[in-house]
């Protein structure tokens, strides 16, 4: 089970194993549901199992064409 300690370490750090912070990390595919990103992933140096969930929290380098002249207007 996870304690605050761990996943706040984890939270901040994002490496390593929650459980016994070795690098041995292994993740399935990521799956999207709306805004929210999940992957299963492992420790195969532990066998800790946790899934890591990530939300959309920003965009950078957004950038849109003019498409107004486009549609062969003079």
């Amino acid at each position: 089970m996870e304690t605050p300690k761990r996943l706040s370490m984890y939270l901040e750090q994002g490496d390593g194993c929650c459980n016994c912070h070795e690098y041995s990390i292994e993740g399935g595919p990521f799956e999207q549901d709306s805004i929210t990103v999940t992957q299963d992933v492992w420790c195969t140096a532990c066998g800790a199992e946790w899934t890591n969930v990530f939300k959309l929290v920003s965009i950078k380098n957004f950038k849109i064409e003019d498409t107004e002249n486009e549609a062969g207007e003079d």
